[in-house]
């Protein structure tokens, strides 16, 4: 097919509102997807599946929404061009410049306002240590997923910004947790503990052991994610 063709092609995709879709064919083009020149087209995936997910949960406004849906398509008519001129197909970020760096440090030190490596080591290890955590604990992981889903605050490195869809997902999934599996120590207490199950019920010993297991799995994944996240922005932005 002619690059023009081509170009055309995707351009309506895009105007359809099809931009997964035109994203998985401009990986199509590509000779291989483990290369460098796929790095802009999975960050940009990421970002439209993320964007997905948070209008699906209603934890993004519809202006915001539509201001990170804008930027996505400006992004892939970006590409389009090239394709149409019949350059090189090679999705590459722009160069993490100077500003783009600066960028970054502020988001980040900002992130640590929310919460930090010692507040979240903290709240994970009184959830595989003792099985509890408090109210003022489970606000800040959800605030840190706040912080971090929203457009203001995305990073520009890929890297670092890959790091944190994975670091988003286990926050996702360990606050969700708190809220199903545990139960408060007493009516007037602002903690909370690991409800087990009644060691008189059926099959309560396997069940008490699953929701151990679970509860270790995703406290340790979720600190482990944050030390990645952490060691990317230390290596790019040498802070």
């Amino acid at each position: 097919m002619e690059a023009k063709e081509k170009a055309l092609q995707l351009k309506d995709l895009i105007a359809q509102n099809k931009q997964g879709e035109a994203i998985r064919e401009m990986f199509e083009m590509l000779k291989s997807t483990e290369g460098d020149g796929a790095n802009g087209l999975y960050v940009l995936l990421g970002r439209k599946n993320r964007l997905d997910e948070q209008i699906a949960r209603g934890t993004i406004s519809l202006e915001n929404a539509n201001l990170e849906s804008n930027k996505i398509t400006d992004t892939l008519l970006t590409y389009v061009d090239r394709i149409g001129k019949g350059k090189t197909v090679s999705f590459h970020l722009e160069t993490y410049s100077k500003e783009g760096m600066e960028h970054d440090r502020v988001i980040f030190k900002e992130s640590e306002y929310v919460i930090d490596f010692d507040n979240l080591n903290s709240i994970t290890g009184n959830l595989t240590e003792y099985r509890t955590y408090k109210t003022s604990d489970k606000d800040k992981l959800i605030d840190f997923f706040n912080f971090l889903s929203h457009p203001d605050n995305e990073f520009v490195s890929a890297v670092i910004s890959n790091k944190v869809k994975s670091l988003m997902i286990l926050l996702d999934e360990l606050t969700d947790f708190l809220e199903e599996e545990f139960e408060k120590k007493g009516m007037f207490s602002d903690t909370y503990e690991l409800a087990y199950f009644s060691e008189d019920s059926k099959g309560s010993a396997k069940k008490n052991k699953e929701l151990d297991s679970t509860l270790d799995k995703l406290a340790t994944n979720t600190i482990n994610a944050y030390r990645d996240f952490r060691s990317e922005v230390k290596r790019k932005l040498f802070i």
